[in-house]
């Protein structure tokens, strides 16, 4: 699986030399093999057709974990998108040094805590210490008061 990583279709056309010897006797081969999926899922772009294809192949027990990893793993995928999309919004907004903290939350659809919270990992990613930009934040707040 290490050795095919980034060559999927490989993994997914020769699931028996992968999963050779690992039949799901007990739960903690069946975990080896669900973390085997997960590992391929996280790493290789592949289809949900292409997943439930090479899946109906396994045990029916390993079966639904399979796919229940998979579905896991694809939110996982989502999600991080969603906040990064959220990120970098609000650090827009932020940049154009017109809006409040609050409008910035509110056409963020976020809370003012996460707002300052973005911008606080923001600016110590820029170099400055949390103290600093707990201050910078304040005083920019302080404009619009």
């Amino acid at each position: 699986m290490l050795k095919h990583i980034w060559e999927p279709k490989f993994v997914l056309e020769h699931p028996e030399l992968i999963f050779i010897h690992l039949e799901p006797k007990n739960q903690q081969v069946s975990d080896f093999i669900v973390s085997l999926l997960a590992y391929l899922f996280k790493n290789a772009e592949i289809e949900r057709e292409t997943i439930n294809r090479f899946i109906k192949h396994f045990p029916d027990n390993l079966n639904h974990k399979a796919m229940s990893t998979y579905d896991m793993i694809q939110a996982e995928g989502i999600e991080k998108g969603v906040e990064l999309k959220e990120r970098e919004f609000i650090k827009n907004l932020w940049s154009f040094q017109e809006f409040s903290l609050e409008k910035i939350a509110l056409l963020s659809g976020t809370s003012l805590e996460r707002v300052i919270e973005i911008l606080s990992a923001h600016l110590q990613a820029e170099g400055l210490n949390e103290a600093v930009a707990t201050q910078t934040l304040e005083a920019y707040q302080a404009k619009f008061v």
